[in-house]
């Protein structure tokens, strides 16, 4: 199985972005901050009560389930490829919850951005399994600096 569980700060950033999607507009600061302090406890990914995301997005709920994860239960894949023969048959579908997200979100594929000259990378989160797509993030590092191009759930 191509997955690695990691606690890295883009597996954390995913995480908090997903929680903090499922916070209350109105909610104040001390709710806010209090409640992504959880988010390594429990990941919650029942769907929004409307569909439309916080962030205004047009695009249609993607397979959501109505369940509560550990963050045991979730996990990061790294460095996945996407173009060419190296791409993992494992992960087609997952790559393709990806670029539905990202078109629905961006209006725009992430794939043109992920290449080694480029020195993008994509990290999809998943369940264990591999069955649940929950989000991904493109993003590099240059010179110690973390750079998030894209990062949706």
């Amino acid at each position: 199985m191509p997955s690695q569980q990691c606690g890295s700060l883009a597996y954390d950033l995913l995480l908090e972005k997903s929680y903090e999607a499922k916070l209350p507009p109105n909610a104040d600061e001390g709710i806010t901050a209090a409640a992504v302090a959880t988010v390594d406890e429990v990941v919650s990914t029942v769907a929004p009560s409307s569909d439309r995301s916080t962030a205004g997005s047009d695009t249609s709920p993607l397979r959501r389930p109505a369940a509560a994860f550990n963050k045991s239960d979730v996990v990061l894949i790294s460095d996945v490829v996407v173009h060419g023969p190296a791409v993992d048959a494992e992960l087609e579908d997952l790559l393709q919850q990806a670029s539905e997200l990202s078109e629905g979100t961006f209006n725009e594929d992430f794939k043109a951005e992920v290449t080694k000259k480029s020195g993008w990378k994509l990290s999809l989160l998943v369940s264990k399994d591999q069955s649940i797509f929950f989000g991904f993030a493109v993003a590099k590092m240059t010179k110690g600096i973390l750079s998030v191009a894209k990062i949706a759930v």
